[in-house]
């Protein structure tokens, strides 16, 4: 059985007793924990609508840096769902609602049935495998574009959002079994911005393996930025992890500042199409990149067209639809693939 979720330290009774009203006859029945990250609990939940109507729905609860920056850190969110409410994309998670619980900011989202490309990432890992290529460059692709419809979607005025995500990470990503990808996170980096000095290094440095150099230095960065991390997700699902396995902690951020991109004793052979690609979005440089992420999905279609690959969609529906059991764990969702819990993977 699915164990009872905590919210902020406190047990919450089981579904469906724990429930946040939302005003307007709107309420939130939350149910099991479906991942817990420096700055957020996630949970499966039931929304209720007046007349009965009902969707099931994930529910991310910020946890706020601290009390001085209680204030900052909603603006943040506040901002970041104002944003994604105004997109519409098939590779975006959906924002269904911006919601406030015992003081802390809350984003209603869409409940993406699958799994986070890093608990696929860690499957491969554990069979010593490499992602079949088809499967790669349809989940590179997807990614891309979901970024890209991001960038371009545009506000009630018809002016464009110019929007960018700059904390990528494959836990971001979902995979869903009817053979979608979805990223979601977008905008949410800025609460990083509100911590200490010394916790703020601490996280810089847990999230070095997919920054971009500039993003490494501090600079805000721009949709060159979402390249590069684009380049280091593409490479890891193909050829492998772009920092060794003992790399942490300052020595990481130092590397990823320098670009560097560790490289595999037996990298596997590419298709020097599929290599261009890596390669460009994997400049040290901004301008010698893609200058968005649409000109690299662009790229890696034109690439897959040439190669004749398979449909990548019909892979991943494939793979998730081999379930080994239909009980919910500390997963987005219920997982297809027996692979070890994440921190937060919406």
């Amino acid at each position: 059985m699915a164990s009872q979720p905590r919210l902020f330290g406190r047990l919450v009774a089981s579904w469906p007793q724990a429930e946040i009203a939302l005003g307007a006859g709107r309420r939130l029945s939350l149910g099991a924990t479906l991942g817990s990250g420096t700055f957020s609990n996630v949970y499966a939940a039931t929304l209720t609508l007046p007349f009965g109507l009902t969707r099931a729905v994930a529910v991310k609860v910020f946890r706020l840096p601290g009390s001085d920056d209680h204030e900052p850190a909603t603006a943040v969110v506040r901002r970041a769902a104002q944003t994604v409410a105004l997109v519409n994309h098939p590779n975006v998670v959906e924002l269904h609602e911006l919601g406030i619980f015992d003081g802390h900011p809350l984003l209603v989202c869409e409940l993406v049935d699958g799994l986070s490309l890093r608990r696929l990432n860690d499957w491969f890992a554990e069979l010593h495998r490499r992602m079949p290529l088809d499967l790669a460059l349809f989940v590179g692709v997807e990614i891309a574009e979901g970024i890209n419809g991001v960038r371009l979607a545009k506000n009630l005025k018809g002016m464009q959002l110019g929007a960018t995500h700059l904390d990528l990470s494959p836990k971001d990503v979902l995979l869903s079994r009817n053979g979608e990808v979805k990223v979601g996170g977008f905008g949410l980096g800025g609460i990083r911005q509100l911590e200490s000095s010394v916790q703020s290094n601490a996280t810089l440095a847990a999230r070095a393996t997919y920054l971009s150099p500039e993003i490494a230095y501090g600079d805000h960065g721009d949709a060159r930025s979402d390249v590069f991390t684009l380049g280091v997700i593409l490479r890891e699902m193909l050829v492998g992890p772009r920092m060794p396995a003992k790399i942490a902690g300052t020595e990481a951020v130092r590397l990823a500042r320098e670009g560097y991109i560790h490289p595999v004793t037996f990298e596997p052979q590419l298709p020097p199409s599929v290599k261009a690609v890596i390669d460009r979005a994997l400049e040290p440089e901004p301008e010698n990149r893609f200058p968005h992420a649409g000109a690299m999905a662009f790229e890696l279609r034109r690439s897959a067209l040439a190669l004749g690959v398979g449909d990548g969609r019909m892979a991943l529906r494939s793979m998730l639809a081999k379930e080994r059991d239909e009980e919910i764990t500390n997963e987005v969702c219920i997982p297809a693939i027996p692979v070890h819990p994440a921190d937060d993977d919406y």
